[in-house]
């Protein structure tokens, strides 16, 4: 997908992919219970816990660094959503280009957040809970 975006001056930025179940728990029994949806109930596992999702942004290859999108990553308000009408035209044009080239890569975002990105495909996978230290 970089092939598809350097053309237009951008990279993507990833900050996160997969992630052990016990971190899904860990987030979990942080989160306060308004902003549960958030995070994935670690009853059922995350898409993280099955290597099927991503975070990630758009980086402006000629400023070096990351574009401004409406919501902070992470941000766990209404301006995280990927409708969200806020924030300036320019913002919402790039969270926009960045869905678009997702989805027409076989990913869909996550409606309550403009980073979160699932592959099409994720129940065919195992949830997993191997630490960072024992991969290879």
């Amino acid at each position: 997908m970089n092939k598809e975006l350097r053309p237009l001056g951008y990279r993507l930025l990833i900050f996160d992919g997969y992630r052990p179940w016990s971190v899904t728990k860990l987030f979990w029994d942080i989160t306060p219970a308004d902003k549960k949806k958030f995070v994935a109930d670690p009853k059922e596992g995350s898409k993280h816990n099955r290597g099927c999702a991503i975070d990630l942004s758009l980086f402006e290859i000629s400023k070096d660094r990351e574009v401004a999108m409406p919501g902070e990553y992470d941000e766990m308000t209404e301006r995280s959503y990927p409708d969200y009408k806020g924030g300036t035209e320019k913002q919402r044009k790039l969270r926009d280009l960045l869905k678009e080239k997702m989805e027409d890569n076989g990913f869909k975002v996550y409606k309550f957040e403009w980073w979160h990105f699932d592959f099409n495909d994720w129940k065919s996978y195992r949830i997993g809970n191997i630490s960072f230290k024992k991969i290879k």
